[in-house]
């Protein structure tokens, strides 16, 4: 059976990850986020492929989204390398 879109589902991942950050994260408050993208893009050099992971959050709560957006970036990686 082929494998699906891999960078569909790093994108999956990323959203799910950034929705549960409170969640992965120990004493992180959860947020009312507004805003989530991710972008992925890939190249090969030299016979290396590399994949280039954007993640952007926004909120209109009164902290920040610090730990939504690398944390987004981060589940992606990891769900990336074990999707192959």
């Amino acid at each position: 059976m082929p494998k699906g879109d891999v960078f569909a589902a790093a994108r999956l991942a990323g959203i799910m990850g950034a929705k549960k950050t409170s969640e992965l994260i120990p004493l992180c408050h959860p947020l009312p986020l507004t805003y989530l993208s991710v972008e992925l893009d890939g190249r090969v050099e030299n016979e290396n492929g590399f994949v280039e992971i954007t993640a952007r959050a926004e909120t209109t709560g009164k902290t920040g989204v610090e730990m939504e957006s690398p944390d987004r970036r981060d589940h992606r990686r990891v769900d990336g390398v074990r999707y192959d």
